[in-house]
């Protein structure tokens, strides 16, 4: 009978799907930049090799994470205003 065979999703179903798809997609992308922006600032502020980092290293590093979580924030906001207005 027909109990068997396959039924298609529902419009719901599908957007639900790719609105999880898209989450995941934006999650990979974001740890992704997460770990080029933790690349760029170690490279940036640890200057001796070592087992620790000094005091001062720790703080450029987290500063200059600051830096571009702040500059990603106002992008981000940014794109958000533009895609309203058009």
């Amino acid at each position: 009978g027909d109990a068997t065979m396959a039924k298609e999703p529902s419009p719901q179903q599908m957007q639900a799907a790719m609105q999880q798809y898209q989450q995941q997609i934006a999650q990979q992308q974001q740890a992704k930049q997460l770990e080029t922006i933790i690349e760029k600032c170690f490279t940036k502020c640890a200057t001796k090799s070592g087992e620790k980092l000094e005091k001062k290293e720790q703080l450029c590093i987290g500063s200059c994470f600051d830096v571009y979580l702040e500059t990603n924030k106002l992008v981000q906001e940014a794109l958000v205003a533009r895609g309203q207005r058009a």
